[in-house]
């Protein structure tokens, strides 16, 4: 199997996939949309992309194929319709798929859940409404408006 890579450097030089083989070890979780490590270059420089396809062959010598390294850690998968969406930026807009793909993708795998917090006064509703009144002579509104939010 190999997987056409867009590779995380934004230049117009290498703004096309890149051809690499897929290994066995990485067969089950390298998917379209995963964000992978691959040797790039003479240098063999591990760097970061996007699989956008996955083929069963491939149209270079087997030989010169590099095999994906692994895949990135806490990489975002990138679904088949933003990459889609991001070749369609790529090609209305002018921009480098790298570009667009970053521009499409969600930018934290996971959203903290919301936490609710209940707020007690201490004090008496007298004493609220002096600070309150304290407050709004001092031009302070936003203590104000917490201090009359307590009082009811």
């Amino acid at each position: 199997m190999y997987a056409e890579v867009i590779v995380d450097i934004s230049h117009e030089k290498l703004d096309r996939p890149f051809t690499y083989k897929i290994p066995e070890s990485l067969a089950a979780t390298v998917e379209e949309g995963s964000l992978v490590e691959i040797p790039f270059g003479k240098g063999n420089k591990i760097i970061s992309g996007y699989v956008i396809r996955i083929k069963e062959n491939s149209d270079y010598d087997d030989s010169r194929i590099k095999d994906i390294a692994g895949l990135a850690k806490g990489g975002v998968k990138a679904d088949s319709n933003l990459i889609r969406l991001a070749s369609f930026i790529r090609k209305t807009y002018g921009s480098t798929q790298i570009n667009a793909l970053k521009t499409v993708m969600p930018v934290k795998k996971t959203v903290k859940r919301e936490v609710k917090k209940r707020v007690i006064a201490l004090l008496d509703a007298g004493r609220l409404e002096f600070l309150a009144n304290e407050a709004l002579i001092k031009h302070r509104n936003a203590q104000e408006r917490l201090l009359r939010e307590l009082i009811k």
